[in-house]
């Protein structure tokens, strides 16, 4: 399993195609991983992609620990506080999307009559 030690160096550019799910914040909260600097960006079976700029390194083992502990494996990728803060963006995108989304869904049962 990696460690945190691993360098897997991810650049704005690398982070664009990033599609983030609701799945992925379950594991992690969006609010946890801003305090943090640390987030899931993916996941394939009990793998995790960890996304972090490693500037709050305690935390960030103590994560990697949690999950761990909760039968996870995980490959942690550093990227910098702009490449953090864009991936971040890609959550808020999602989020607004599906809040629109379960919105439109409501008024489409109130207008049937549901």
């Amino acid at each position: 399993m990696p460690t945190p030690l691993s360098k897997n160096i991810l650049e704005i550019t690398d982070l664009q195609g990033i599609s983030p799910n609701f799945e992925q914040l379950k594991i992690l909260p969006k609010e946890t991983a801003q305090k943090i600097e640390t987030l899931i960006f993916a996941k394939d079976k009990n793998t995790l992609k960890v996304l972090t700029t490693n500037n709050i390194p305690e935390r960030l083992t103590s994560l990697l620990k949690s999950l761990e502990d909760k039968g996870y494996k995980y490959e942690v990728f550093y990227t910098s506080p702009e490449g953090f803060t864009y991936a971040m963006s890609r959550y808020t995108d999602m989020e607004g999307i599906a809040q629109q989304k379960r919105k439109e869904e409501t008024e489409q049962k109130q207008a049937e009559g549901k």
